[in-house]
Parts: structure tokens; C-alpha cells; sequence
């Protein structure tokens, strides 16, 4: 009597070769349709996990250059500074009118004008100080809207000509900027130190707010706020 556990090798055998063993054609059959669903699974799910992280880093990246943008201008801000408006010769220019700073509201699309303590010397031997004559302001290229850098090592009396610009940040929708009023105790959209009520003296606080589209199109929000060490015009 055969033994109910028992292996019977009779089953395995290839038919006409005695002694030798074989997978049957359908068992052959059934393993290749099993091996076929576990790789196209596997690269399924290879392929969601590359894209994810491909959208991660493209997030990432739109991010980071946003923060950058942020970053630069909340420094460059801290560091404004005005100068007095009484000159010693009452004939020669106003140095309210050749240093001011005038945060101007337009609509989700404001511009801000600066001299700051900012400027980076490139080359050793160059005449420059570490004063700069800054902007930022919006400007429509194609169907986007950037937002420009100008920078003027040279502080003359128009606070938004001279220098060098560049695209600062790409593909934006709103640009704004709010100023702390100490004397008032409340935020407002304008600042221009030209005018009576602002000469001779900074905001506390700017504040600073992009909209931009992320790397899948939609719109996001990230803002920020900066100090301004020296509110009051400086004296020497």
C-alpha cells in the first residue's frame, strides 16, 4: 500500500522519457502570466514613486526660489536708511529728494524705491561704497508677470533710474507691500519719505507678500515681515 504522503514521481514525468522530470506547458503558461503581473505591478508602482518624487522636487525648487526672493528683499529693507532733510547751503539740492524711500500701492502690483546700506563690492579696487540706490517693481513679459531687481551703486536724485536690473522672480500674480507706522500705530499701503508727513523717518516694519504660481500652475501665498534698524535720518 502506498503511503498516503508519499511523492508520486510518476505525475512529474514527461511522457516517453522515463527517469527525466518537466514542467507541464500550462504550468509553464500560469508562471509567465504570474511573473508578467508582479513586474507590471512593480513598475507601476516604480513609475507613481519617480513621478511623486519628481513633483516634490519641482515643489521644492519653486519654493526655495520664492523664499530666496523673500530672504533678499527682507535683508536689503532692514538695512534702508535715510538722510536728514536741512542742508547746510539752502541753494543746493534737497537730500530728501536725493535720498528717499516711497513704497507706492498699484494694485496688487506695488514698487518700492530704497537707498540701503546693501550694496556688495565685486571688484577690490572699485570706487564704490556699501550704499545702493534699490527697486522693486513689477513688469508683464509675455502673458507672465516678474518681479525686477534694480540696483544703483551711484544715489542720485531719481530714486527709480540708473543702474542694472533683473528678473528677481518669475511667473508671479501679486506683489505687496505693507509699512508700519509707529507715529499712527497702523499699517498702510504708501510711504514716501518726499512727502511732509514721512520726511526725515522709516516704517518700523515692512511687510512683504507674493503671490506666485507653483510648479503645477496653481497659486500659492508666502510672506514675510523685516525690521528696519534705522528709522530715524541719520546724522553726520
Amino acid at each position: 500500500m502506498q503511503h498516503p504522503y508519499k511523492y508520486n514521481s510518476e505525475h512529474a514525468k514527461v511522457p516517453g522519457t522515463p527517469g527525466t522530470w518537466a514542467f507541464s506547458l500550462l504550468e509553464i503558461t500560469v508562471a509567465i502570466m504570474i511573473l508578467s503581473i508582479m513586474v507590471t505591478l512593480l513598475w507601476t508602482t516604480l513609475g507613481q514613486s519617480l513621478d511623486v518624487q519628481e513633483r516634490s522636487r519641482a515643489i521644492d525648487e519653486r519654493q526655495l526660489e520664492v523664499r530666496s526672493a523673500l530672504d533678499r528683499m527682507a535683508r536689503e529693507i532692514s538695512m534702508a536708511f535715510i538722510l536728514p532733510t536741512k542742508q547746510p547751503n539752502p541753494s543746493s539740492i534737497s537730500l530728501n529728494e536725493r535720498n528717499a524711500f516711497v513704497g507706492k500701492d498699484n494694485n496688487d502690483r506695488d514698487r518700492l524705491d530704497f537707498a540701503a546700506f546693501a550694496h556688495l563690492k565685486v571688484l577690490q579696487d572699485a570706487k564704490e561704497s556699501d550704499q545702493a540706490e534699490i527697486s522693486y517693481f513689477t513688469e508683464i513679459k509675455g502673458n507672465q508677470i516678474h518681479l525686477f531687481r534694480r540696483e544703483s551703486p551711484l544715489i542720485d536724485d531719481d530714486p527709480q533710474a540708473g543702474g542694472k536690473t533683473y528678473v528677481l522672480l518669475e511667473n508671479i500674480n501679486k506683489f505687496n507691500l505693507t509699512f508700519n507706522d509707529l507715529k499712527r500705530g497702523q499699517w498702510t499701503r504708501d510711504w514716501d519719505t518726499r512727502t511732509i508727513y514721512y520726511r526725515d523717518r522709516l516704517p518700523a516694519q515692512v511687510e512683504i507678500s507674493l503671490e506666485y504660481f507653483n510648479s503645477q500652475g496653481n497659486l500659492e501665498v508666502l510672506s514675510t515681515r523685516t525690521l528696519i534698524y534705522t528709522m530715524d535720518a541719520l546724522q553726520w
